[in-house]
């Protein structure tokens, strides 16, 4: 099927007029950041879903004045001249456009979903980029990937249900409403007290359920996060020994994980006894006041055929708008948590308009160098020179800072005092990138990726031959 916004959102594309390194802290804002990026295309879908539930709620009326015309007419010959009109519009407007506009919708935000959701994926992974070497150290790499792809989920997730669910929604209250106003304004009066008493319902109660919900998915990341803790260092588990142990704290974890979700159901149940409690004070009303009506001769046949199923409908729409806002709050929740691990440092980003470092030579000096690690002194004015081409072995006890100089070398970390230069420049002066990419290293420990050999002895130098 065409669809006109096949292109306009792109894995690739980078927001405009503001840079990846700012992200909004707020919620609201954060999402805004990336549904902003593809605004156009959300817009022109909302529209046309207003449309087809507008066209969708409006089936009632064309039933009621069918029944009115069977009523009224006295030759059987001539329903369908009676119909006139309303048949017509039925047919036209129900059985045949509403449809095709709700397909045409659902396909249309069915093609963007995807595209959206790894647009979002990848923003935040060039983001990631952007943390201190600290903020890896001390974060699970589990719980890491799972925010970087699960949190664009959760805000798709948001974006259709205000689009399409609520959409919809807001469409057949509306209708309804104008529907029951043309009948008797009595109608229209207890079904805005009805909302009115169901929104402060919802008000009470689903903040509780927010907080329960960002609760519930905080303990299940970590439940993650330890997991695959636990699966990256499989070989030492097995070495020592220490399944029972492993398993033993997984326990722990998914108990508390249990408690917070079963919490959570708690509070919703509790919703859905008031939520009866309302459904059946609207029923019974609106009910009794058709009887009445139509016992005084106010309300004809079609008109309580209306009416009914349409007060059904919204009774049923209501449990189903409370489980669409559970999902939906839930679904801020996993935003939410997503923003705290995404978002809990500060980010590097001093590197806008540094140039980038040019190494001709390979001369090292560090003057007056000073750094502490947790508070606790690594190095005091340390000075050292290294000439182009002079080879140099750092020798001492575990933990006397020969990693911790290699990183400093390469900025993992930020010094205290001093100055490294390179060439004669100072390395702070220059942008991260370039000075990284002029390095070659060989860790201590065996960092393999999950691709091919070549790709990953040619990792250092990407644009090496096959030679």
């Amino acid at each position: 099927m065409y669809n006109p916004f096949r292109n306009l959102v792109t894995v690739d594309q980078i927001p405009k007029n503001q840079d990846i390194s700012d992200l909004p802290t707020g919620m609201w804002a954060f999402i805004w950041f990336f549904v902003r990026q593809a605004k156009w295309p959300f817009l022109f879908i909302a529209l046309m879903q207003l449309i087809s539930s507008g066209l969708e709620a409006i089936g009632p009326y064309f039933v009621k004045v069918m029944i009115d015309a069977f009523q009224v007419v006295e030759n059987p010959d001539d329903i369908w001249r009676e119909f006139g009109w309303a048949l017509w519009g039925f047919i036209l407007l129900y059985i045949i456009l509403q449809p095709i506009m709700a397909r045409i919708t659902m396909s249309w935000m069915a093609e963007i979903r995807l595209p959206f959701m790894n647009m979002i994926r990848r923003q935040l992974s060039l983001y990631m980029y952007k943390h201190p070497y600290e903020y890896f150290q001390n974060e699970f790499a589990g719980r890491i990937s799972s925010k970087v792809l699960e949190t664009p989920y959760a805000i798709i997730l948001i974006v259709f249900n205000v689009i399409m669910s609520f959409g919809f929604v807001f469409m057949q209250f509306v209708v309804t409403l104008i529907l029951f106003a043309t009948v008797d304004s009595i109608f229209a009066i207890v079904t805005l007290i009805w909302l009115v008493t169901y929104l402060i319902l919802c008000k009470l109660m689903i903040p509780k359920i927010m907080v329960s919900a960002t609760k519930m998915y905080d303990d299940l990341s970590k439940v993650r996060g330890a997991y695959v803790d636990s699966l990256n260092n499989i070989p030492g588990i097995l070495t020592f020994g220490r399944q029972k142990h492993e398993d033993s704290l997984l326990v722990k974890k998914l108990r508390i994980s249990g408690n917070s979700g079963i919490a959570q159901w708690h509070i919703i149940n509790h919703m859905y006894i008031w939520l009866e409690l309302l459904s059946s004070i609207f029923i019974g009303v609106v009910f009794y006041l058709s009887v009445i009506q139509w016992q005084a001769g106010d309300l004809t046949l079609g008109e309580i055929a209306m009416i009914l199923p349409m007060m059904l409908r919204l009774m049923q729409m209501s449990w189903w708008v409370s489980d669409m806002l559970m999902g939906l709050f839930e679904n801020f929740g996993q935003v939410r948590e997503g923003m705290d691990a995404i978002l809990s440092s500060k980010i590097q980003n001093d590197e806008v308009d540094k140039p980038s470092l040019l190494i001709k030579q390979g001369n090292v000096i560090i003057q007056d160098l000073d750094f502490k690690y947790n508070e606790q002194s690594v190095f005091e004015k340390l000075n050292l020179k290294i000439t182009e081409g002079q080879k140099v072995g750092l020798v001492g006890h575990s933990g006397a800072g020969k990693t911790t100089l290699t990183n400093l070398l390469l900025r993992m970390f930020d010094i205290q005092g001093g100055v490294i230069k390179i060439d004669g420049q100072n390395i702070y002066d220059y942008s991260r990138q370039s000075l990284r990419e002029q390095i070659a290293i060989i860790p201590q420990s065996t960092e393999m990726f999950h691709r091919s050999l070549m790709d990953n002895i040619r990792y250092g130098r990407l644009d090496a031959s096959d030679d």
